[in-house]
């Protein structure tokens, strides 16, 4: 049947997820839909007892690939899962970015202390900057035995058109990378999956948020949760220029020119105690900071100001009202063919 050609022109934006396949809610809500997905996935892909069940995992950029650790974190907790499973992620980081050896020096830690299974996860640095066609062809090289795709996102700009925001190149490449995934996955018969979060990093920036909220997120967008106030103590000393929010807070950490200082008087945290927070996710931001000094994503410090106030860890300032976990998106990406028109 041919499409509805003013259907497609219209301007009405349709649906990207799965709405029954939607997790909306925290980190250890993500994991565990992760767990419950995955299973499904390798319980249909009808492997060799002695095949390993490949998961390739594509960030849309540098904070965005943070968000693989959930992944990671899944797999390896679940029994059915934690020899039988292979995350393979590649950053699509830029050409300036220098994060990348930390996550790979976590990565070997990850694998020495016995975290996860060895031979379940790998790293490799992918940058952008290049002609479209060497990217594109460096993604689909990387589709080699894959059966399942997950891409990590971090804000909603890849689920606007290209063209519509001023970050165009950022929006650019997120909208290759998400079409060359889905052309595998559609061509190959695989899972398409989608872990998301920090929304407000492009809310706030003038993407529509019904829009959102109504196409990825079956109606459950959570926005402007970490504008509540926060009450420093008067004993011990304030830090310089005190944040007034919760959100100011995390910007100001991330921010911080010196990170071990930074977290110990804004949090009252070592980070050579990164190893004590409850998650990867929050583990791996504290030992980034104690790795660089190179700037932390809000999403990462939220999560761990939430689960150090989840440890009832003494920090210099409390919360004016409770604080709520950060929102995690775990979603079937719906495939070209089953979507209206």
């Amino acid at each position: 049947m041919a499409p509805n050609v003013d259907g497609i022109f219209s301007g009405k934006r349709r649906p990207m997820t799965d709405s029954a396949s939607v997790c909306a809610g925290s980190y250890t809500d993500a994991v565990q839909s992760l767990k419950t997905k995955f299973r499904g996935a390798l319980g249909s892909a009808g492997l060799a007892p002695e095949e390993k069940f490949e998961v390739a995992v594509f960030g849309h950029g540098g904070r965005d690939t943070n968000l693989w650790l959930a992944i990671v974190e899944a797999v390896a907790t679940d029994s059915e899962l934690r020899d039988k499973v292979k995350v393979s992620v590649f950053s699509c980081s830029w050409v300036d970015d220098d994060w990348e050896w930390v996550m790979k020096c976590y990565v070997e830690r990850l694998l020495a202390d016995g975290t996860v299974a060895e031979g379940s996860i790998s790293f490799t640095t992918m940058k952008y900057h290049e002609e479209v066609s060497v990217t594109m062809g460096r993604v689909m090289g990387h589709f080699y035995k894959t059966h399942c795709v997950v891409q990590c996102e971090q804000g909603v700009d890849m689920f606007v058109e290209p063209v519509t925001g001023e970050w165009l190149q950022d929006n650019y490449e997120d909208f290759a990378v998400n079409n060359a995934c889905m052309a595998f996955a559609e061509r190959s018969g695989v899972p398409s999956f989608l872990v998301q979060t920090n929304s407000d990093l492009d809310l706030s920036r003038g993407v529509d948020g019904d829009d959102v909220s109504e196409n990825v997120f079956a109606g459950q967008l959570q926005s402007g949760a970490f504008s509540i106030k926060v009450e420093w103590a008067q004993s011990g000393g304030l830090p310089e220029a005190p944040p007034g929010t919760l959100i100011a807070l995390a910007i100001k950490l991330g921010a911080c020119p010196d990170k071990r200082q930074g977290f110990q008087q804004l949090l009252n945290f070592k980070v050579e105690e990164f190893a004590s927070l409850p998650n990867l996710y929050a583990s791996y931001i504290a030992f980034s900071g104690l790795q660089t000094n190179a700037l932390v994503p809000v999403a990462g410090a939220l999560e761990v100001i939430v689960a150090l106030v989840g440890q009832g860890h003494s920090l210099p300032w409390q919360p004016a009202t409770p604080v709520k976990n950060p929102q995690w998106l775990v979603a079937r990406l719906l495939e070209p063919s089953e979507a209206e028109n």
